[in-house]
């Protein structure tokens, strides 16, 4: 009897003591925006990567066929999707915000492969960062003087300074351009309520396809909110196995009344019981 019971009581424990989302049918459950695509973990010969520690954090390449690659162009054409209804001149770019609800979940990862993987099909991408907090542009991309390199709040600061003087190019095949936040402010959310802050996303939709914005968490601060009237879709990033299933809430409240425009959200770092394709998986075995 105890052998029967026991492995059940274990089982039902497990999952009541489980606050981390672990699966994609948890989003569907706690969230009604739409699920704009699963991100799975990194693997090398069937061995996890431990991301925080490669070199290269920009894994889509035009020649990478890997499940995380693949994953990204799934992503890449689920956008179209999400981006039809929009009400703005077709002749502008398409101006993307990636967030999530605490530091940690995989916004900066998610988002510079993306620009890479638009940046591969033939489309002109900058990549913004307007993290002014806590900004890791220096930990994905080589910049010329690192973490010090000037960006978004010297061109805000300094009335002198163009869009052109503080964009850089990515040294890669098919690159996209980048604008990194530059020095940390003292005061980052008056920073973003600058005039030169639409100005800025003015000029940058008169030249490029998408501007890939990768932004500070949103229940940790106000920034993201302040600059949300800029974009037309919000990608909200939940990280499987690190996100609390009680937080939530905080998506979902800011879909329903509206505060951020156009979300979806993107499971990240989804394990091996993820359903990517009906069962038949990336690259057909």
């Amino acid at each position: 009897f105890f052998g029967l019971v026991l492995p059940f009581m274990i089982i039902y424990l497990r999952d009541l003591f489980n606050i981390r989302v672990s699966l994609r049918e948890d989003l569907e459950k706690y969230l009604s925006m739409p699920i704009i695509g699963s991100i799975p973990r990194t693997r090398l010969k069937d061995k996890k990567i431990d991301i925080k520690k490669a070199k290269n954090k920009i894994i889509v390449s035009r020649t990478n066929r890997s499940s995380m690659a693949e994953a990204f162009r799934i992503l890449r054409t689920n956008l179209d999707f999400l981006l039809a209804g929009s009400k703005k001149d077709p002749s502008l770019g398409k101006v993307i915000f990636v967030t999530s609800t605490i530091s940690g979940e995989g916004k900066t990862l998610i988002s510079s492969n993306l620009a890479k993987t638009l940046s591969i099909s033939g489309k002109k991408v900058i990549y913004v960062g307007t993290d002014l907090r806590d900004p890791k542009f220096h930990e994905i991309l080589d910049m010329p003087r690192g973490k010090e390199t000037e960006g978004f709040t010297n061109y805000i600061l300094n009335s002198g300074l163009k869009p052109a003087d503080v964009i850089y190019t990515q040294d890669d095949e098919d690159p996209f351009d980048f604008l990194p936040s530059g020095a940390i402010p003292p005061n980052p959310a008056e920073m973003l309520m600058h005039d030169r802050v639409k100005q800025m996303f003015d000029e940058l939709q008169q030249y490029y396809d998408y501007i890939i914005v990768d932004t500070a968490p949103v229940s940790l601060v106000t920034d993201t909110l302040l600059i949300g009237d800029y974009a037309d879709l919000v990608i909200y990033i939940v990280r499987e196995g690190y996100s609390d299933k009680r937080v939530l809430q905080v998506p979902e409240t800011f879909y329903r009344d509206k505060r951020l425009p156009n979300m979806a959200v993107l499971l990240n770092s989804a394990g091996d019981k993820t359903n990517y394709n009906y069962g038949y998986g990336y690259g057909y075995g």
